[in-house]
């Protein structure tokens, strides 16, 4: 029964990983990270055009609502370059971490896997929150008295969110008790290790 109980866990402990990852997925991809506007009317132009309110996101953007679409340019600032890579690597170590929870879910049991799912859970959570980096951009920074204002918007609730389950992931980690592989768990083989 211990055992059965082991493997609902890991089944579990794989959904959240599942799930954080499919949030990450969302922040590389949503053109919602950061809501800009320009309180004087127009500013740019970034990739030729002059918009006046945009929301900014990893990979894309939206001008004055026109639609989502890839950046062209590629004068980004540091903070967006930094943002740009963390939200990468929190989802290839997100992945990372699924992908090796599945394994040994399924087939075998790897020497070593709750440390280095827990390392992976851990720099997932770093890299996911410090895609808000990008909250340190210029036009950012001056929203308090300047002629900017920036705001969170859709993609900076997937990072919160992809980063709670990448800390829920990492503690989930720790007591996770060691369980027979679903191949070897049905085919009623070693049950009383």
């Amino acid at each position: 029964m211990l055992l059965f109980c082991a493997l609902v866990y890991r089944v579990f402990f794989f959904i959240v990983m599942v799930i954080a990852t499919l949030s990450s997925v969302a922040v590389v991809t949503n053109c919602e990270f950061v809501s800009f506007e320009i309180a004087d009317g127009t500013a740019g132009p970034i990739d030729g055009i002059t918009f006046s309110t945009a929301t900014f996101g990893m990979t894309r953007w939206n001008p004055d609502n026109q639609g989502c679409r890839k950046y062209i340019s590629t004068d980004y600032s540091t903070e967006f370059r930094t943002a740009r890579i963390c939200a990468f690597l929190a989802f290839v170590c997100g992945a990372f971490c699924a992908f090796l929870l599945l394994i040994e879910i399924i087939c075998i049991r790897l020497c070593g896997s709750r440390l280095g799912i827990l390392m992976l859970c851990i720099l997932a959570f770093i890299l996911q929150a410090m895609t808000a980096i990008i909250y340190g951009k210029p036009e950012c920074k001056a929203s308090g008295g300047g002629p900017y204002r920036c705001q969170m918007d859709t993609g900076t609730s997937w990072t919160i969110a992809a980063s709670c389950l990448y800390l829920l992931g990492a503690m989930m980690a720790c007591p996770t008790p060691k369980s027979l592989p679903m191949v070897r768990y049905f085919m009623g083989k070693d049950r009383s290790k």
